[in-house]
């Protein structure tokens, strides 16, 4: 049993082989951990590196389940650094919903929280 009122984490994590392949890994999969049963359901692919997700409860229902909702992330592509995509996830079963991709006039530099600069302004990773 839970100590707190919430059940659900979402967050982030790396596939084996991205653990593998560097000390610090960047993440390729977005994780569901259900805090009652210990278990996990995970999105992932391959060949992109997922932000934070963010969590939208559904509008409709007077009293949502706790993962009634989508969950949002950035998603930026290992082989394109000016492909981005905007991921939208069912947040029960961590199904796709949809993607919306789009390409950049510049590259996108990879960070967990994003990153935000007015036109003209310099852009660095850290």
């Amino acid at each position: 049993m839970c100590s707190s009122d919430l059940r659900y984490v979402f967050g982030v994590g790396a596939s084996e082989k991205r653990m593998q392949e560097s000390i610090i890994p960047e993440a390729d999969k977005l994780v569901k951990f259900d805090l009652e049963t210990r278990e996990q359901v995970t999105w992932t692919r391959e060949d992109v590196v997922v932000g934070e997700p963010v969590f939208i409860a559904n509008p409709e229902t007077e009293s949502p389940a706790e993962d009634d909702g989508v969950l949002l992330s950035p998603v930026l592509h290992v082989d394109d650094d000016k492909k981005v995509t905007l991921l939208v996830l069912d947040a029960n079963s961590m199904k796709e919903l949809a993607m919306v991709e789009f390409t950049t006039d510049g590259p996108v530099p990879g960070t967990f929280h994003g990153q935000w600069a007015q036109d003209g302004e310099e852009i660095h990773a850290f």
